[in-house]
């Protein structure tokens, strides 16, 4: 529970997959680098969680404000964390459409070799979490006002 304060309410950042197990406990989940199985683990499993996001210069473009196709451009900024939410194929080509945080920016298509050249990582659940409200210490003390959930965009290096 301390973890998850330090990751929500005092904005330290870290690891998104060490955030996901820490909500999760028991559950099992299977991460992977291997895009041409996002497809049929998504259909097994639904949205999967996106981390390790390398975040470059490029991904800020508005010009290109919701499609990124090809490697990453420009320079590394820092890392970032969003969800798969859907896939598509068209001429042969695979695409994935993640949810990201940001207001400006909320859903982004991506091509095969932009989160492959991103180090990106995909985190599917595999087992149901058992009661996830349960297992966190709960302090009515506490909470987060919603309109400082998106704070200004930005990317924090870790």
């Amino acid at each position: 529970a301390a973890q998850l304060e330090q990751l929500l309410f005092k904005e330290v950042g870290g690891d998104s997959t060490v955030f996901l197990h820490c909500i999760l406990h028991s559950s099992v989940t299977e991460t992977t680098t291997h895009l041409a199985s996002l497809p049929a683990l998504f259909r097994l499993h639904g949205p999967a969680l996106v981390s390790g996001f390398e975040v470059h210069s490029d991904f800020f473009d508005d010009h290109e404000c919701h499609f990124h196709y090809g490697r990453p451009r420009g320079d590394r900024i820092g890392y970032h964390a969003m969800v798969l939410v859907g896939h598509r194929t068209a001429k042969g080509k695979r695409y994935f459409l993640l949810q990201n945080w940001w207001l400006r920016k909320q859903f982004v298509e991506v091509d095969e070799e932009y989160p492959a050249g991103s180090s990106a990582r995909f985190s599917f659940v595999l087992s149901a979490p058992a009661y996830i409200r349960d297992s966190l210490a709960v302090s009515y003390k506490k909470y987060c006002k919603l309109d400082h959930v998106d704070q200004s965009e930005g990317i924090r290096e870790f």
